[in-house]
Order: structure tokens, then sequence, then C-alpha cells
């Protein structure tokens, strides 16, 4: 069997990527490393250190200088880009699947919910504890007795001592 993951696969699979971001949409990180080689090459900086610079600044520089390089009527329509509320096809889209995922849960619920009612349970009897309280406190006592001879350490850590008339425990 060949192995499908070496180096060169690796590399195919880069290039692949790089190849999609150039010809389609770019990815905000693909976005973000063409700011960072026009940084680079513009201020001289290697490129690893400028990923060690705020990002705000790298883009600012980058807009800033994008800009002035445009005419008037380009920078006009950049603008209006920018200001133009987001598409109202887009709006109705991403609502319609907010509400298509609610409706989903809604679904799931009521159908819990059936499943639970379809099945009736007898009502939940009280359990016999078979012990009183004074039994369950005598039974405590022996184990707080137990653990201060078996492990001496805890007993350092904090007081096992719970009586009522010795208020400097609280």
């Amino acid at each position: 069997m060949v192995n499908t993951t070496g180096p060169m696969d690796h590399i195919r699979n880069i290039k692949l990527i790089a190849l999609k971001d150039a010809m389609l949409e770019p990815s905000h990180d693909a976005q973000w490393r063409h700011c960072a080689r026009w940084y680079s090459k513009t201020f001289s900086t290697p490129l690893h250190m400028v990923d060690d610079l705020p990002r705000l600044d790298v883009l600012q520089a980058y807009f800033e200088e994008h800009y002035e390089a445009m005419e008037e009527v380009e920078l006009h329509k950049e603008l209006e880009e920018l200001l133009r509320p987001q598409d109202a096809l887009q709006k109705s889209l991403e609502k319609s699947k907010e509400e298509s995922d609610l409706d989903k849960m809604v679904r799931e619920a009521a159908e819990a919910n059936k499943a639970s009612k379809a099945k009736p349970r007898a009502p939940a009897k009280p359990k016999d504890i078979g012990k009183s309280i004074d039994e369950a406190v005598a039974d405590l006592g022996k184990a707080l007795t137990h653990l201060q001879k078996e492990a001496p350490e805890i007993g350092k850590a904090f007081n096992l001592d719970f009586g009522l008339d010795d208020s400097s425990n609280l």
C-alpha cells in the first residue's frame, strides 16, 4: 500500500488551498496572510515578525495605503459598499435558518415529551430509610472516630470534633 500522507501530499494540499483562495473568495486567514506579506514587503519587516505586531495596526496601514491609491470615484463606490446594509435576502435566509433550527428543537422536545407521557409511571413512593436519625448520627460518629484512628493526618488538617458547645469550630 502506498503512503498517501507524505510531504508531497501536504504540499499538494497547501497548493490546492492557496489556489482556492486565489480563485474564489479568500478565507479570513488568506486575507490576513496577504496583508502580512504586504506589510513585510512595504516596511522591510521579516514575515514571521509581522504576526507579533497588533493586527489592527497592520490592517489599518494596509487599508490606508490601499485607499490612498484609489481614484475618488472608486473611493465613493467603496464607501457605498461599506455603508450598504446587509442584503435583505441574506438576512431573510439567516432568519429562516434560525427559525428552522428553533422549529427542529421544538419538534424534538415535543417528541421527547410524547415518549415520556406514553409510558405512565406510578408515583414514586418514599423509600423506607430503615434507620432513625439517632442511629444515623451514631453511625456518623463511629465513622469519624474510625477515620481519625486510621488517618491521623486528617485530624491535623481540620478539626473533626463537632461538639455543640465549642464555638471555635464556626
